[in-house]
């Protein structure tokens, strides 16, 4: 097992073998917009029956919509900008709809002539991207606009998608800050909430964000408010990776605490993610117990505990500093690389902490310090 320490900067790292140094776990949106599972069913609108509208609006909210009959019917019933200053609040999600699919079917066919050129693969181009300004410009203007509808709500949920979609041209984290917090803090639509949670959860996993504690006052709330794990899930990464990057360890004591109580829900639900759930909370722990001299529910958080205290007084040499160990009544630790020196010494002179590891295990530590 490798076990790599971070020292320096709160984050949540991997090592990479490859390379042979630290890399920062890269962002990446997992969230994507299914409008099929939140807008509301065409019957419920204020539509006309067999209007044009009505058939536009049926066409994008379905799973598979076909994009060229529906730009057709744009055009029969006027422009993106018309169907948004027409002021009527559904008409004005159709077309924000619109351009979010537009824009996803040019970046697929960009994306094919960029691979059909070799240009991926030659590095004479960037890979081409989600051109979602009019997206984000027609969500800005219907949260101006109807602030207090669903559909504003609805639009709130589009900025943050426009805003931290890591293969858009409108990614911005600072902006996604705001955005994400405002609907968090101004919906109580459980799908908006779910959503925008899971896309700050997403972009918070390589340094956290810093969101506010009037907004993890808030997160909390809705978590506690609800039983189903899977609402959870979300909610809880959000909270403990953003406490973490404000460096509050007594809030992440609590996002942590809560985390530990979903985990072997979670583990069951989805096995294969089981591993990097516990990597978290061991990293989280850590972290808590460095700060506050907290205890640990693992061996390997509390590995970590004390390569980051000895740490504080023996930084870690660049690149990295690696070394071995085997679990007999205690840590036995060897193969430390030359540039180890007094970091060794303290981590081999440390009594181990948390419960102990099973008979006979073996860790790899690679501790390295964060500029």
């Amino acid at each position: 097992m490798t076990i790599a320490v971070a020292v320096g900067e709160i984050g949540l790292f991997t090592y990479n073998p490859v390379l042979g140094g630290p890399m920062r776990q890269l962002r990446f949106s997992y969230v994507d917009l299914s409008p099929s599972e939140f807008l509301p069913d065409p019957a419920e609108l204020p539509f006309e029956d067999a209007s044009m509208e009505m058939d536009l609006y049926g066409e994008l909210s379905d799973e598979s919509p076909n994009l060229e009959a529906a730009l057709e019917m744009a055009d029969s019933v006027g422009a993106t900008n018309d169907l948004l200053t027409r002021g009527a609040p559904w008409i004005g999600l159709l077309a924000m709809e619109m351009e979010r699919q537009v824009a996803v079917a040019e970046e697929r066919e960009a994306r094919a002539r960029w691979k059909e050129r070799g240009e991926g693969a030659a590095g004479d181009a960037p890979r081409p991207q989600l051109q979602l300004e009019p997206l984000l410009d027609a969500a800005e203007r219907l949260v101006q606009w109807h602030p207090d509808h669903q559909v504003g709500d609805y639009a709130r949920l589009y900025r943050v998608y426009a805003l931290g979609h890591l293969k858009s041209s409108t990614m911005d984290e600072d902006a996604l800050i705001d955005a994400g917090s405002e609907a968090l803090m101004q919906t109580s639509d459980p799908l908006v909430q779910d959503v925008v949670a899971q896309q700050l959860a997403d972009a918070a996993l390589g340094s956290g964000l810093p969101l506010t504690e009037e907004v993890l006052d808030v997160v909390a709330a809705i978590h506690d408010d609800t039983e189903s794990i899977g609402r959870r899930a979300p909610l809880v990464e959000l909270g403990m990776r953003s406490a973490l990057a404000v460096r509050d360890t007594t809030r992440a004591r609590a996002w942590a605490e809560r985390f530990a109580d979903s985990l072997d829900a979670r583990c069951a639900e989805w096995s294969e993610g089981c591993q990097g759930l516990r990597d978290e909370l061991d990293v989280a722990e850590a972290w808590v117990a460095v700060d506050q001299e907290a205890n640990v529910s693992s061996w390997q958080a509390g590995v970590r505990v004390v390569v980051q205290r000895c740490a504080e007084d023996h930084p870690p040499p660049r690149p990295v500093v690696t070394g071995q160990a085997t679990w007999r009544t205690s840590w036995e630790w060897h193969e430390w690389s030359s540039n180890s020196d007094l970091l060794a010494d303290c981590v081999e002179a440390a009594a181990p902490l948390g419960p102990p590891p099973p008979p006979d295990q073996q860790i790899t530590l690679h501790a390295f310090t964060v500029p």
